[in-house]
């Protein structure tokens, strides 16, 4: 992970460190969403909703499914799945 010291948002210079930069990254990536964590963790971390995934079975080939959770970035370029 790699940070650069200062974050510019709206005119307010924040100072970055890898604790900060490793929480909005939990946050962007969306990770604590589906994946299990401490309270201490979810109280500092601004989490987005996890992906709707009612009757995937129905809309995702099985095959299709164990690829992407093996291989995440090769199934779907781009994917927030880390």
């Amino acid at each position: 992970f790699y940070t650069a010291p200062l974050l510019n948002l709206d005119e307010e210079v924040i100072p970055v460190d890898a604790v900060t930069g490793g929480r909005l990254l939990l946050g962007e990536l969306n990770c604590l969403s589906c994946h299990d964590s401490t309270n201490e963790v979810k109280k500092v971390v601004a989490t987005k909703k996890a992906p709707i995934l009612d009757e995937i079975g129905q809309r995702a080939r099985v095959d299709w499914l164990r690829e992407f959770i093996s291989k995440p970035h090769s199934t779907k370029p781009g994917t927030t799945m880390p």
